[in-house]
């Protein structure tokens, strides 16, 4: 393993920073909500002994230039990660996402289905939810009212830092190592921002992608806690896998939200199933595709079909 590199990627929109470590098949880590690159590298470097890994900051968090509110939906963030993957001339990786972000390797896997080689979802957040309350970022996210509260958040983050991650790693202890990422740098303004925007733009995009998840022909490995409160297993897992044909659901008994940080050999074993499965169908894909076509036509049909309400 080696220790990770930090690169710069200019893109038209601004800059992104991406953690890079180690060579050989590729593998992308793309953080949840309020993370950061190196949070989620941190227990995954493992990977990087025969890949190469590399930990993306999603717009607006870590060192990643902000987006406009109207791109920060999953389609778009997911137009702007394939921006990023061509700038690292990254060809059919391996995309490791969690929590929120598996919301983008999804609109991903459906907008460029010949670029990769599948998925890894840890505790996905990816059906169309009810929004949560969350009044301390609502408050936060108002571009005049909320100036003060982003400017006092990275101030006091240090002091909360550790009751919150309690509630998000529940019932989970939290790993020391967590406990020394840059908790001011997580909710620095922008992130606030980006924070605020990818949830106000999450359900409309994920309806319209639920119809479709049949049509990702890669294979997918889901991992997730049974006792994650965040993500419910029974609630995001089961109907993410009865919709996506090529899906393989883990589920681990006891643990939370940051199955990443308590079970990274898990994350490690399902990135080399995934490969090997890719492996498997590389010369079938001329037929997936066509099976792929022919499933959409069949549904177009279908709902043609229906009777108006």
């Amino acid at each position: 393993m080696t220790s990770p590199r930090h690169l710069t990627i200019d893109l038209p929109d601004g800059a992104a920073h991406v953690l890079e470590a180690g060579s050989g098949p590729p593998v992308v880590l793309l953080h949840g909500v309020s993370g950061l690159a190196e949070e989620i590298m941190a227990p995954l470097l493992e990977l990087s002994g025969g890949h190469r890994l590399l930990a993306i900051d999603r717009p607006g968090y870590g060192g990643s230039a902000p987006q406009p509110a109207d791109r920060m939906a999953p389609d778009r963030q997911a137009e702007w990660l394939a921006a990023v993957l061509d700038a690292l001339a990254v060809d059919r990786p391996v995309i490791v996402a969690h929590s929120f972000a598996s919301s983008i390797a999804l609109c991903l896997a459906l907008a460029r289905p010949d670029r990769l080689a599948g998925l890894v979802l840890l505790g996905p957040f990816c059906r169309p939810t009810p929004p949560s309350a969350r009044p301390l970022l609502r408050v936060a996210s108002k571009r005049m009212l909320g100036w003060p509260v982003r400017w006092a958040l990275p101030q006091v983050a240090p002091f909360l830092a550790a009751r919150s991650l309690a509630a998000t790693f529940a019932p989970d202890p939290v790993p020391d190592h967590v406990l020394r990422l840059p908790f001011a740098v997580a909710v620095q303004p922008h992130a606030v921002m980006a924070m605020a925007a990818e949830l106000n733009g999450f359900n409309a995009v994920m309806e319209t992608v639920a119809d479709r998840l049949h049509e990702i022909a890669c294979p997918a490995v889901v991992i997730a806690g049974d006792c994650d409160r965040i993500a419910p297993f029974d609630h995001h897992v089961d109907w993410l896998a009865a919709r996506m044909a090529h899906c393989t659901t883990v589920r681990v008994e006891g643990r939370g939200h940051m199955i990443h940080h308590v079970r990274p050999t898990a994350v490690v074993h399902a990135v080399e199933r995934v490969l090997r499965a890719d492996r498997r169908l590389i010369d079938l894909r001329p037929l997936r595709r066509g099976l792929a076509t022919w499933t959409r036509a069949l549904r177009r049909r279908q709902i043609a079909g229906r009777p108006a309400a």
